[in-house]
């Protein structure tokens, strides 16, 4: 008996058995050798029992490339489920983006929910992705917002980050001496200049102390103005060579 698996049908199609078929009659064989060598009785032999056909509806490439996107992750019941949840925890994005193509368009999954004979004639792959066929939103979609999902995640850790050394800088800022001494200083510096009574001012002020310039010889400004010196705040004046001529 030859152990082989018999092909037929569309299955033929573009095949050197094809091509076979369109020949005609095949060439004649020796029975009497057959049974000679090999026990072989024509006349008794017993036909194998016709394998059924495999039901095919996705194309052969599409049903390769979903195959090698499967040996990551299976099509399993716990799959299944993670889809259905949309949580994608136990697999990596470069393995949800690589699902992402293998799971079933909106046209092959009106397809497979089409076919109205019985689902065990169907080829496996077939079988395995008519659960995900089903799901409304698509599985697709949902693997997208799983994705979507760990982008907004990485990107609120990431402004989390930020704001955590904003806020820092901004308390170490309020809780400056230093700088608390230097205001305090210049508002009372400002006040007397202008005549004026002020309780604060806004801080957009302190690049332009090198515009305040001394009456009597204008290359005297405020710039660099005030330096701390550990106890107090000194008001120094500069001339444009920085010697010092006051303090």
């Amino acid at each position: 008996w030859l152990d082989w698996r018999a092909l037929g049908g569309e299955r033929l199609k573009d095949t050197v058995f094809d091509v076979l078929r369109s020949v005609g009659s095949s060439p004649p064989v020796n029975a009497a050798l057959l049974e000679l060598h090999f026990g072989h009785k024509a006349e008794l032999a017993k036909c194998a029992p016709a394998v059924p056909e495999e039901i095919e509806i996705l194309s052969q490439r599409r049903a390769q490339n979903m195959l090698i996107a499967f040996r990551r992750q299976p099509l399993t019941t716990e799959f299944l489920k993670a889809v259905e949840d949309i949580d994608f925890a136990t697999l990596s994005t470069e393995t949800v983006e690589v699902l992402l193509s293998a799971m079933p368009t909106e046209e092959e999954a009106k397809q497979l929910l089409g076919y109205r004979g019985d689902p065990a004639q169907l080829r496996r792959l077939e079988q395995e992705l008519l659960p995900f066929s089903v799901l409304s939103p698509s599985a697709q979609q949902r693997l997208q917002l799983g994705l979507l999902q760990r982008e907004l995640q990485g990107r609120a850790e990431e402004l989390h980050r930020g704001f955590q050394v904003w806020r820092r800088g901004t308390t170490a800022v309020l809780k400056s001496r230093a700088l608390s001494e230097t205001l305090r200083h210049l508002l009372s510096l400002g006040n007397t200049l202008n005549g004026g009574k002020v309780e604060g001012f806004s801080l957009e002020v302190l690049p332009r102390l090198g515009l305040s310039k001394a009456t009597g010889d204008q290359r005297i400004t405020l710039q660099p103005g005030m330096r701390w010196s550990g106890r107090r705040v000194v008001l120094k004046v500069f001339d444009p060579d920085l010697t010092l001529i006051r303090e």
